[in-house]
């Protein structure tokens, strides 16, 4: 087994501490971001409570596996945080609702993400559940739950 010096021990998280520090500038380099963040590709991460609200009544139409396309209604939205929320309070750190869809129960979707169209809200991925089917009419729902930066 070799032996490990202080020293060759000390200097690696030394050097992780170093780069944090100088911010990813070490050694005359500096961190690229291939990628862009996340939530910038993400076109569901610019809508919130305020963007779906007006659209309620109005239909959605959701694309499924096999290109088919569904209306859906948007029929309620609950917030789900709680009593101070519905008095219309802001959160200014995290956001949680659920939307409520209805649609006909002769082509039921199941349980996944779907690239939705809304004709003013533009085109975003949702991820819906089954509900209920209630007669002609089945329910499905989507919760949104994030942290806003």
């Amino acid at each position: 087994m070799e032996k490990i010096s202080r020293r060759k021990f000390l200097a690696v998280p030394l050097a992780a501490g170093a780069a944090i520090a100088l911010q990813n500038n070490v050694f005359g380099q500096k961190a690229v971001r291939l990628m862009p963040p996340i939530s910038s590709m993400d076109a569901l991460s610019r809508l919130n409570w305020d963007a779906f609200y007006p659209f309620q009544t109005t239909d959605f139409i959701f694309t499924g596996d096999r290109r088919q396309e569904i209306a859906l209604t948007l029929v309620e939205m609950k917030n789900n945080l709680g009593p101070l929320a519905s008095k219309r309070q802001r959160f200014k750190t995290q956001e949680s609702f659920m939307l409520k869809f209805r649609g006909p129960s002769k082509m039921p979707l199941t349980q996944g993400t779907y690239e939705v169209e809304h004709f003013r809200l533009g085109n975003f991925a949702l991820f819906i559940t089954q509900g209920a089917v209630v007669g002609s009419e089945a329910y499905y729902f989507a919760v949104i739950n994030r942290i806003i930066a």
